[in-house]
């Protein structure tokens, strides 16, 4: 199995001349590129799941309440279950915010996908047509907002602007690259179980971390400086 590493920043003369790649995930919060071998890791803070029991303990004491004639125990119960997803939502905030300051303060140009939430989050199926792992993908849309990456990708860029930090968004419907070897560049679809990137041309990394690769060398060629370890075609994009 290919290791991922925490967070490291690549050995540099000027932090701020680091150029990477990066990878939003939900099992790994950002995985960082430079090139091939190089990598970091932000990990995931998971703060729905640090909340989870106690979450359930008190909406089930407010289910309780409800039940009953006691108005106070009601609103007591109310309130305690709002404080409890408060916590979570500012435990999350924090999480970005640290996260994004870390990452523009210590690079000048960041390449990654422009996420489309909606996208991320659609759901397996209807009432009607229920689909199939209908279970799982409920599971995955949760652990997909826990990450807040609509409100990471947007305070990156406030922060980026501010710092004077460049940063590119691939638009993920031209740019594959989660599925595209950032060695080769040959593409094949992945299912979501597979985590390792494994190619014929010998090239052998974590999932995120070859999607980190290929997401900076599509970000390099749009700025006409192919990347050294890998040819990559022209593709239109856009920078913010």
């Amino acid at each position: 199995m290919v290791p991922v590493a925490r967070y490291r920043v690549r050995t540099t003369s000027r932090v701020r001349d680091l150029e990477a790649g990066l990878d939003w995930g939900v099992e790994t919060f950002a995985t960082v590129a430079y090139a091939p071998g190089e990598y970091g890791a932000f990990e995931n803070d998971r703060a729905l799941n640090a909340e989870a029991e106690a979450l359930k303990t008190e909406q089930r004491q407010l289910s309780n309440a409800l039940g009953g004639k006691r108005s106070k125990r009601a609103k007591k119960a109310r309130k305690a279950l709002a404080k409890r997803h408060r916590k979570v939502a500012n435990r999350r905030k924090n999480h970005v915010h640290q996260v994004t300051a870390k990452l523009v303060r210590q690079h000048r140009l960041i390449v990654t996908e422009d996420l489309s939430i909606e996208n991320l989050t659609a759901s397996a199926g209807t009432a009607e047509k229920p689909g199939k792992n209908v279970k799982a993908k409920a599971g995955l849309n949760r652990a997909i907002l826990d990450t807040a990456p609509g409100s990471f990708l947007n305070v990156l860029r406030i922060k980026a602007e501010q710092a004077g930090c460049q940063v590119i968004l691939l638009d993920p419907r031209q740019h594959r690259s989660s599925q595209t070897c950032p060695s080769c560049a040959s593409v094949r679809t992945k299912r979501l179980s597979e985590r390792e990137h494994h190619c014929g041309c010998g090239f052998v990394a974590t999932r995120d971390q070859a999607a980190a690769v290929s997401t900076l060398a599509d970000g390099l060629t749009l700025l006409g400086r192919e990347p050294t370890w890998a040819a990559r075609p022209d593709t239109p994009s856009k920078a913010a």
